[in-house]
């Protein structure tokens, strides 16, 4: 089984295409940090929202 799903649980993360294959604590910027290594498993061949013309300013996203 993988470890991936309770490591999402204990970081917070909730998005499902989301795959954590390792986890370690470090030090940035003088803070102790949890990294993880993730790998995005769904690619998008699309714009998210293909209705909505991009040149007006208020559109852009």
């Amino acid at each position: 089984m993988s470890t991936s799903h309770p490591i999402k649980q204990l970081l917070g993360v909730k998005d499902k295409y989301i795959q954590i294959h390792n986890c370690h604590e470090d030090v940035y910027k003088g803070k102790k940090v949890m990294i993880a290594e993730t790998d995005l498993i769904r690619s998008f061949n699309r714009c998210p929202l293909p209705s909505v013309k991009h040149n007006h300013p208020a559109h852009i996203i």
